[in-house]
């Protein structure tokens, strides 16, 4: 999971969620019980504020997410017979599938532009754009980088960055590809310099 400065939304798949299963982060010396909302039995959503993310770049090593549910106060254990064992869905930042740039081309020479990478159709987030993407042009990292969803997160996403006139004054054919944080790059995708 890429963590972001400003805090990271984090979601958890699984089984036997209920409205007060908590998300939770261990750490290789702390222990975070993060805000969660219930979203359904199969799903959590919960927020790992700036300290705790920012504690993280200091520590390194893998972080367990994991969850518990406490039992409700006040509450007569009538079923304590009844224990179920919830699961947990770890899923990989998926690679993105993109489309055509956005221009396609320019003329050899042009000064400084923007140019702007779709994604997949996000369904089940397969070849989706996420946030915190970069996206590379014949290998270098562009700067200025815009994610968008213009029609919501669940439907076709895109991002933007500054493509400096250095890297398209000469004629020929570079190669635009974008990373998604912790996956690997897209297929490259051709752009003609003219």
């Amino acid at each position: 999971m890429p963590l972001y400065r400003t805090g990271s939304t984090i979601v958890v798949h699984g089984a036997c969620f209920t409205s007060r299963s908590q998300v939770e982060i261990l750490g290789t010396s702390t222990h975070w019980v993060l805000p969660t909302t219930f979203v359904s039995p199969n799903k959590l959503t919960a927020f790992w504020d700036a300290d705790g993310v920012r504690s993280q770049y200091r520590e390194s090593g893998f972080r367990v997410v994991t969850f518990v549910t406490p039992p409700q106060a006040g509450a007569i254990d009538d079923d304590a017979g009844f224990n179920p064992t919830p699961t947990v869905t770890v899923k990989k930042m998926p690679v993105p599938e993109i489309g055509s740039p956005e221009p396609a081309s320019v003329p050899a020479g042009s000064a400084t532009f923007t140019l702007k990478v779709w994604g997949n159709l996000n369904l089940n987030q397969v070849g989706m754009i996420d946030t915190g993407a970069q996206v590379f042009f014949n290998g270098a990292l562009l700067q200025d980088i815009v994610f968008g969803c213009p029609g919501g997160y669940d439907l076709w996403c895109s991002v933007s960055a500054t493509v400096p006139a250095a890297l398209v004054s000469t004629s020929g054919t570079a190669q635009v590809t974008v990373v998604n944080p912790g996956a690997p790059p897209s297929e490259p995708l051709a752009f003609e310099i003219q």
